[in-house]
């Protein structure tokens, strides 16, 4: 493994019209130890002619695994782990570009939270999760800008609130602030990765969220940087549907650590509170707004506060889409 190469790592599945677009963001990066990874996901279109036409002429090493099967983003992004040879791994995504400081943004950004780290007398043992800020564009007329998750440290006191907050069950800590945690957005060392043994191939959506979720249950931190390192344009696959069933697989993945706090009754309602509203079902809406009120109205109300953001985002997102659509 050589000290500090950051294994560029794409995860691709019929991206012919996106993936060169994503490739030549990396060859723009000012970081040059790189090496560039992709995994294809079963691609059934010409995604791979497309990597071999863009590297065809170009003095670059690269390495191509093909999976014989589509097995879903998670896996493919551990195909990614199991072979990279970094010491770090920035995922990208084949649908974005990445700022030509990405790479150099983010591996500082971790350098120097170990070394302020190392410093206190209870140093944390664990290299953190770095996350950055992306823009989402849709069109010319419209984007969003999405910020990443961040968690202070000292919030780390109140671990159990955070893994919470990310179930659906409580509001997010005050000294946090909530966010996505979308892994086009990441970079990290490896062995902080294998740590955590991946992502959840269960997970077809969510797997991200799963990743960090498990990240704060070992007590491994997170970083970020504020400021859009990430541009993701919309495609057909940006934004795959079924939220919804992949959100109750979450909280079912994560059914035993919900029971034991009790909130597990409180998640699986508070989910489906948010479809009735996102589909504007106010019989529904109103259904589970009582019963959540009955279950526990002190951490509905306070939950509500705390996702507003989150829920804005989300609204905002859907009718983008929707317009879009039209």
């Amino acid at each position: 493994m050589s000290r500090n190469l950051v294994t560029c790592g794409f995860t691709t599945f019929n991206s012919e019209r996106t993936i060169k677009r994503a490739l030549s963001s990396v060859l723009e990066q000012d970081y040059k130890n790189i090496e560039i990874l992709i995994v294809d996901d079963n691609s059934s279109d010409s995604t791979i002619d497309e990597i071999y036409s863009f590297f065809r002429k170009k003095d670059i090493n690269y390495r191509l695994i093909k999976h014989s099967k589509n097995l879903g983003v998670a896996q493919a992004r551990n195909s990614l782990i199991k072979n990279a040879k970094g010491e770090f791994l920035a995922f990208f995504d084949s649908d974005d570009i990445s700022y030509t400081n990405r790479i150099s943004k983010q591996v500082s950004c971790i350098h120097e939270f170990e070394i302020k780290e190392q410093k206190k007398e209870k140093s944390n043992i664990y290299s953190p999760l770095c996350y950055c800020d992306r823009e989402i564009f849709f069109d010319n007329k419209n984007k969003i800008y999405c910020k990443a998750m961040y968690l202070d440290l000292n919030d780390f006191n109140f671990k159990d609130n955070i893994i919470g907050a990310l179930l659906f069950s409580k509001p997010f800590p005050k000294n946090s602030e909530s966010g996505s945690t979308a892994t086009c957005m990441l970079c990290a060392r490896i062995k902080t990765l294998k740590l955590l043994n991946g992502f959840n191939p269960i997970l077809r959506r969510y797997e991200d969220l799963d990743l960090t979720i498990r990240a704060i249950m070992q007590k491994i931190p997170l970083c970020k940087i504020n400021k859009p390192l990430v541009r993701q344009y919309y495609t057909n696959f940006a934004y795959k549907q079924n939220e919804y069933i992949y959100e109750r697989k979450l909280i079912y993945i994560h059914r035993n650590w919900l029971k034991k706090k009790k909130l597990y009754n409180f998640a699986f309602y508070f989910v489906k509170f948010k479809k009735s509203v996102l589909d504007i079902n106010f019989k529904k809406s109103v259904y589970y707004f009582v019963l959540l009120i009955f279950i526990n109205p002190y951490i509905f109300f306070r939950k509500i506060i705390s996702s507003f953001n989150t829920l804005f985002f989300t609204v905002k997102l859907k009718v983008i889409k929707n317009r879009i659509k039209k």
